[in-house]
Formats: structure tokens, sequence, C-alpha cells
């Protein structure tokens, strides 16, 4: 039965490939604006008494694409992502002991795939992807808060030196896109991402992966 279901899928597929436009010329280049929610996951060492208590963060940036043929297509974006958290810690009763620390975080990432289209009529397509994203960290922040009530706010605590500047991931993606005319497309998507290693050297003990879902307003020609 599964195999059955791929022959159909892929037939269908291949049969759709060049109903993609009914315009008279084929679009080779994109470029838009997309928005998203990022869900992190990350493995804490246990004996620091760590617990993390989850934030909202989102991506937002800017996306070019070529499209080398009906099949294959090249992206690239430059993302602007957030990366807050608030780590609450597990101290004895002690009024200069730290109740929990806040970071402002934030990192650009470079995501480049090669997708290849799975499905491509004349008013959407479905894509899937693989590629490389280099991640570069900007300027932590640390707010610190004290069992007292007491709060600081630095960017030269030890937590902040500790977040890497470097990230590297692969990161996997689904893309729908749903043509509004020739040249204007919305599109939804969602990305997993395989980081290799750890954005923090002390707090965490493997590289997080985390789950992106994102939506995005394109301008094909």
């Amino acid at each position: 039965m599964n195999r059955i279901f791929i022959v159909i899928l892929f037939v269908f597929s291949f049969m759709s490939m060049k109903g993609q436009y009914h315009y008279s010329k084929f679009n080779y280049y994109s470029l838009g604006l997309s928005f998203g929610s990022d869900m992190y996951s990350y493995s804490f060492d246990e004996a620091k008494g760590i617990t993390n208590d989850k934030k909202f963060n989102y991506t937002i940036g800017v996306s070019g694409a070529y499209y080398a043929t009906w099949i294959f297509e090249v992206h690239a974006s430059l993302n602007y992502s957030s990366r807050n958290m608030t780590l609450l810690w597990d101290f004895p009763e002690d009024p200069n002991a730290i109740a929990k620390s806040e970071y402002k975080l934030s990192y650009l990432n470079i995501p480049i795939e090669l997708r290849v289209n799975a499905v491509y009529l004349n008013w959407m397509k479905l894509n899937f992807g693989v590629g490389i994203m280099p991640d570069f960290r900007l300027k932590p922040t640390e707010i610190l808060t004290y069992q007292d009530g007491k709060t600081e706010e630095s960017v030269k605590f030890w937590g902040t030196k500790n977040f890497a500047p470097f990230l590297f991931a692969f990161p996997f993606s689904a893309n729908l896109r749903f043509y509004l005319n020739r040249h204007y497309t919305i599109g939804f998507g969602a990305s997993y991402y395989l980081y290799v290693n750890r954005m923090h050297t002390d707090y965490l003990t493997s590289p997080a992966n985390a789950v992106t879902i994102r939506a995005g307003l394109y301008y094909d020609w």
C-alpha cells in the first residue's frame, strides 16, 4: 500500500511540474520577508540545579532564492533570531543567592538550502529542503535577580561570556507557496534545526535542536 501511494505521488508530481505557470515566462528569482516562532530544546546540566522558564522566541528576516529548474531551487536567508531565556536556580535560602538569571540573547543566522519541489501547480508548490546554517551571536545581556529581590544587569557576568559566539546547524525544511499572481506569493514553512555545537559551554550538556514555524510574503521575477 505504501509503495502504491509513493508511485501515485511521484506520477502526480511529475505530471504537474510543467503545469506550474500559465504565464508566458518562468520566474527565476525571489525576494521576500518572513516572520516565525522558534521552539528550542535544551539539555541542561542537572547537577547545576537549573530550571529553564521557557520564553517566546522569534525570527524575522529577508530571504532570496534562485529557481534553477522546475524541480531544484537554492534559497538563502539572513535572519535575526531571539534566544531569550530565564534560568531559575535551586539554591538554599540566602538573601545574597541568585534566584534567577534572565538572558537577552540573539543571533544572526544564515540558512542556505537546496530545495526540491514535490508538487508544482499553477497556484501552489510544495518543496523540501536541506542545507547548512551558521549562527553569529550578538552582544548578550544578563539580568540577575537575587532572593532578596535585588537585580543587576550587565554584559560582563560569567554566565554571559560562555554563550558561543558561533553556532552551526543543519536545517531541514518543508515549504508551501501560494501564488497570488505571477509575481506575488505568500509562503508557509516549518524547519528543524540540528545543531552540532553547544550554545552555552557550561549550562548545556549537548547541542540544542529547534523547530521553527514561519510565514512570509515574496516577490518573484
